[in-house]
């Protein structure tokens, strides 16, 4: 094992792939002048390090530890060999690597634990994912606000019409979910400042029950990196995906009664309702045939908004009604519909369907559909995760005080399923595009120069 020539290694496929010293540090969450040490020779990675990079370059650990090039004379003998370390034992190395990692580990500060540093390696093996490449100052404000052309308002509206893919790494401002943002908030306000004049609900009930779903559908479009998926699809998805969730939820209640079962409808419900919303999302997968985890979750996530939408203006109806002819008060679902909106960012039937459907396209192997992928045991374990927290949800209104805090814990959970399966989709496509660019260099050198 030579450190220089580890060093002279991780430079040449740094530069291959176009990756500066900073952003391959940023992957392995170390300082960029980590990275020059190595380069230089007078430094070498750690155990997990090479594990990384060797994912990175994929290559191998040996690769890594005992690079070869071209360029090197075959004619070496074994004991100038021996004298360079070039045979040295790789087990017993690995091995020695492992040992020292704890050893590092413990002599860690407890300021160094808290550091900005440790946290993002932490939040990476977590999650699996860099938070910079979901969040950045650049991405959610400065460059969300900015004004912009029309020629990039065609091209955030026309996502999924051509073939042309992006590198994962140049991710969609979320500039169209912040208008949509702004501009239902504005239409929720003024719709129930009319509604409270006239007393007709209408203008409130349609605005709040879309202000905090549809733009967070938005926002999914926008971080869908593939864009395989236009803007017309996604809305058809949402419309009438939505619908025909809640035609097929009448069908099954017709089929199986609840009043004939003994299970408390708020926990038979939810396994209704997920079926229909599960049944719709795995026709559109089948029909659209997406490649990646991100497109899954966008389609489950489109279906489940729709859904929520129609029921939030179903119930917020129905508590109108209740308002007038039980209590005497019109204004009575007001608080319906304040308490569906709200909850609708961090829970929901959104997040639910999105986590069935990307649990699906992580298992799914082939295109189209397969009745069998839909009994593998992490499919419905998938779909089993979001009927546990939709019944959750419901049960919660039962529990009085301790109702509340269970409430938070299942939003909790479901952002964090949410943004882990996210996380892989995310990775996802980052080895998709490692493949390309290794692909794309390996095709550039066997073409024959031409003179």
């Amino acid at each position: 094992m030579d450190a220089r020539s580890t060093g002279r290694f991780i430079k040449e496929e740094r530069i291959k792939r176009g990756l500066s010293q900073k952003a391959l540090g940023e992957l392995l969450f170390v300082e960029p002048q980590t990275v020059s040490k190595w380069e230089r020779g007078v430094g070498f990675p750690d155990y997990p390090n090479v594990l990384k990079l060797a994912e990175i370059f994929s290559c191998s650990v040996q690769d890594i530890l005992e690079p070869q090039f071209e360029d090197e004379s075959e004619n070496e003998s074994e004991d100038e060999s021996k004298d360079e370390g070039a045979s040295t034992n790789l087990p017993v190395l690995v091995k020695v690597l492992e040992d020292a990692e704890p050893k590092r580990k413990k002599r860690k500060s407890i300021f160094r634990l808290f550091s900005k540093h440790n946290l993002k390696k932490q939040f990476y093996k977590l999650f699996g994912v860099n938070y910079q490449d979901f969040y950045t100052k650049e991405f959610f404000l400065s460059g969300a606000f900015r004004k912009r052309s029309k020629e990039e308002y065609g091209t955030a509206l026309s996502y999924g019409f051509t073939t042309e893919q992006k590198n994962v790494m140049d991710v969609a401002q979320p500039w169209l979910y912040i208008r949509a943002f702004f501009f239902l908030l504005i239409c929720f306000a003024v719709g129930s400042f009319a509604s409270a004049l006239s007393e007709v609900p209408e203008f409130a009930i349609i605005f709040g029950s879309c202000f905090s779903v549809l733009p967070l559908l938005i926002l999914m479009y926008e971080l869908n990196f593939s864009r395989d998926v236009n803007l017309f699809q996604l809305l058809s998805m949402f419309i009438f995906g939505g619908f025909a969730a809640i035609i097929l939820v009448l069908l099954f209640e017709n089929i199986i009664p609840l009043s004939e079962l003994s299970v408390h409808p708020y926990i038979f419900a939810p396994l209704l309702e997920e079926l229909a919303k599960a049944v719709i999302a795995v026709i559109f997968i089948a029909k659209m045939k997406p490649k990646n985890v991100l497109t899954g979750i966008l389609i489950g996530f489109a279906v489940g908004a729709g859904f929520d939408v129609f029921e939030n203006m179903l119930y917020s109806f129905t508590s109108y009604i209740e308002g007038i002819f039980l209590y005497q008060d019109p204004s009575y679902y007001v608080g319906t519909i304040l308490i569906r909106t709200l909850s609708g960012f961090c829970a929901g039937h959104h997040y639910y369907t999105a986590i069935f459907a990307g649990v699906y396209l992580l298992c799914k192997k082939k295109s189209g559909f397969a009745k069998e992928e839909l009994f593998q045991p992490r499919v419905l374990g998938g779909f089993l995760v979001a009927v546990a927290l939709h019944a959750l949800w419901n049960t919660s209104s039962l529990l009085g005080g301790f109702g509340f805090v269970l409430m938070l814990a299942v939003s909790a959970a479901s952002v964090i399923i949410f943004f882990f399966l996210s996380s892989l989709g995310v990775s996802q496509m980052k080895a998709m595009d490692i493949y390309k660019s290794a692909k794309a260099a390996e095709d550039s050198a066997k073409e024959p120069s031409q003179i």
